[in-house]
């Protein structure tokens, strides 16, 4: 199991730092919290993610 940096979703989903957060807490972008500052994701999980809330967002 490989997890991704925030920087590396915001590169995959063209998009900010800030705004992969956002995605996080607003819409519910599945990831794993390390530490308070630190997200780890799944591509996986993010891309399944996109495709079942990208009409909705």
């Amino acid at each position: 199991m490989e997890l991704i940096t925030t920087k590396e979703v915001a590169r995959l989903l063209v998009v900010s730092d800030e705004q992969v957060r956002r995605l996080v807490h607003r819409h519910g972008l599945p990831c794993y919290q390390l530490s308070p500052r630190v997200l780890r994701f799944k591509e996986e999980e993010v891309l399944q993610w996109v495709k079942k809330t990208r009409s909705c967002i």
